[in-house]
């Protein structure tokens, strides 16, 4: 869920599904309490009220621009945080096959129909490349190689 929730708060092209509100704070603190899928983004960095949400360290960390003018980047941070955490949970309920009325209904969301197919596209393309990005073995390999030619270290893992 934590790749879904990066890969939203990171693209390009964002879909505006719903306006921030605290009744969709709400049903997303409610999601997280009560949903299988965990996500430590969630729990420990964009989850709570204004003085709790830590969204603008998150932003900061992931190089987020802000945008325009804003008086209070820490409250902008936390909605954007949290509508980007909407677009995933929408993102993950449609991978476990529910219908697109019952998501809409559910997270009073009306344009997904007319968005649905090039947003799915896309973010499956990010996070396929994010996939490859994270394999282990891109990682265990170039180590390996210089480990190698300075000790055995490397050799019983080979």
């Amino acid at each position: 869920m934590d790749y879904v929730i990066i890969v939203e708060l990171l693209a390009e092209r964002r879909f505006s599904l719903r306006q921030f509100s605290k009744q969709l704070r709400e049903q997303i603190d409610n999601w997280g309490e009560r949903s299988s899928e965990k996500s430590v983004l969630y729990r420990e960095w964009i989850r709570g009220a204004k003085w709790h949400s830590k969204a603008a360290e998150l932003f900061g960390s992931l190089q987020i621009p802000l945008e325009g003018r804003i008086t209070d980047p820490g409250e902008w941070c936390r909605r954007k945080a949290y509508l980007g955490v909407l677009r995933a949970i929408i993102l993950r309920e449609r991978s476990k096959g529910l219908p697109l009325e019952e998501i809409s209904r559910r997270w009073k969301v009306e344009y997904l129909a007319g968005v649905e197919e090039a947003w799915r596209d896309d973010r499956l393309w990010l996070l396929n490349a994010l996939g490859g990005i994270c394999d282990l073995r891109c990682f265990i390999f170039v180590p390996n190689v210089a480990l190698r030619k300075t000790c055995a270290a490397c050799e019983a893992v080979s």
